[in-house]
C-alpha cells in the first residue's frame, strides 16, 4: 500500500472485526524481500495494492512465489478491469478484493489462511508418509527373508535382496 492512510484505515477495519494486526507497509520489491525474509515464518497473508508507484501486485506476486512460502496473497485496488484480476488470480493470486467492498476482505482472509493451513497440514502428512514408506522400504531390503509381490499373472511388481541372492538375479 502506498497510502499510508489507507494503510491506517485498514488497521482500524481489522480492529473493528476483532483481529489485533501486525502489519508491515512495503512500497518496493527490495522492502517486500526483506519483509518475507525477517518473518518467513510469521506471515499470515499478503495485502497488495495493484499499482504502486515503484511496484506491483504483479511483481509481489511473483517476488512471493519465488520465495516458496505458501503465504495467501489477497489483491485489493480501487480501479483495475475484471479481466486484470483474472489474469492475476491465474498467475497465482489467491483472492482480489474491491478498495469499494471492504466487506469481502475479511472473510477472504480467513478462507485464504484456513486454505493455506490445510495445504500445510497435507503437506506434512504427505511428507511423514514419504519418510514412512522409505523407512518400510529400507526394513523389508535389509530382511533376511524373501520378500516378493507379484501379480495374478506372474508380473513381479517388487523382490527385495533376499530374493534376488535367492534365485540370483
Amino acid at each position: 500500500e502506498d497510502d499510508e492512510d489507507d494503510a491506517v484505515l485498514l488497521t482500524r477495519y481489522f480492529e473493528r472485526a476483532g483481529y489485533r494486526p501486525s502489519i508491515r507497509r512495503v512500497e518496493t520489491a527490495e522492502e517486500m524481500r526483506l519483509a518475507l525474509n525477517e518473518g518467513a515464518a510469521e506471515w499470515d497473508v499478503v495485502l497488495a495494492d495493484f499499482n504502486l508507484p515503484s511496484f506491483s501486485a504483479p511483481a509481489a506476486l511473483h517476488l512471493l512465489k519465488r520465495t516458496g512460502q505458501d503465504v495467501p496473497f489477497i489483491i485489493m485496488s480501487g480501479a483495475v478491469s475484471e479481466d486484470t484480476a483474472v489474469d492475476v488470480m491465474r498467475a497465482g493470486a489467491h483472492d482480489y478484493v474491491s478498495k469499494q467492498n471492504l466487506a469481502r476482505l475479511v472473510p477472504a482472509i480467513e478462507r485464504e489462511i484456513r486454505e493455506a493451513r490445510a495445504r500445510r497440514l497435507t503437506l506434512h502428512a504427505e511428507q511423514a508418509l514419504r519418510t514412512s514408506e522409505e523407512r518400510f522400504l529400507g526394513l523389508v531390503q535389509a530382511m533376511p527373508v524373501g520378500l516378493m509381490i507379484a501379480e495374478p499373472n506372474g508380473t513381479v511388481r517388487y523382490a527385495n535382496t533376499a530374493v534376488e541372492r535367492l534365485l540370483g538375479y
